[in-house]
């Protein structure tokens, strides 16, 4: 081998030619020795398989279809849920209906954690503040002068109506009578006869 590299290369060639060689030998064997056992801490990065966590208050139609145990129908209760109530920790998710404390503890996991933990309740107590069998009439809101706090206290309006009435008094500068709440995205013909006796604008007639 040593004559036909004398016929083919010169002398410096020759040398760097066989460093090159003895080089990737010793590479090889150590490799193939052990000698490099420790792993190289990014590969375990790589391989790990990063869960994505989802935030209850912006998460879409679409994420939620994508978590296990969450089918479109379950993903429409959630988002109605979160319209009319608003989630206030991850454990409101046992709220809403269907889900109960074995699917909250499978579909859990992909949601980020926030707020503090509070038990679960029956989402109807969490809009009337006097039950039915109360002989005291509900307070009347006006609309015109309530802030959030009070707005969620009437039935079937949760933080994120409430912030749309608000936007609407704010743009348009006052309700001119009740009627103008169907106005607002998310109100109907049957969310808003729920509302009629609990609303008033300030005037005479009481609307």
């Amino acid at each position: 081998m040593k004559k036909i590299l004398q016929n083919f290369l010169t002398k410096s060639e020759q040398g760097v030619l066989l460093f090159l060689i003895s080089f990737a030998l010793i590479g090889a064997v150590v490799k193939y020795s052990g000698f490099l056992a420790e792993e190289d801490p990014i590969l375990p990065e790589i391989k790990e398989d990063h869960q994505i966590l989802y935030d209850l208050r912006t998460v879409t139609q679409k994420e939620l279809v994508l978590i296990k145990g969450i089918g479109e129908k379950r993903a429409a209760d959630i988002l109605a849920y979160r319209d009319q109530f608003g989630f206030n920790c991850r454990e409101d998710l046992l709220n809403v209906k269907g889900i109960g404390q074995a699917t909250f503890e499978k579909i859990s996991l992909f949601f980020l954690e926030f707020g503090g933990v509070t038990p679960p309740t029956d989402p109807a107590s969490r809009v009337f503040s006097k039950t039915e069998s109360s002989s005291e009439p509900a307070r009347i809101v006006n609309l015109n002068r309530a802030g959030m706090d009070e707005l969620v206290t009437l039935p079937g309006i949760g933080p994120a109506k409430a912030e749309r009435i608000l936007a609407y008094r704010n743009a348009k500068g006052r309700f001119e009578n009740i009627e103008e709440l169907k106005n607002i995205k998310g109100i109907g013909e049957k969310t808003f006869e729920k509302l009629r006796p609990f609303l008033t604008t300030g005037g005479t007639d009481g609307q």
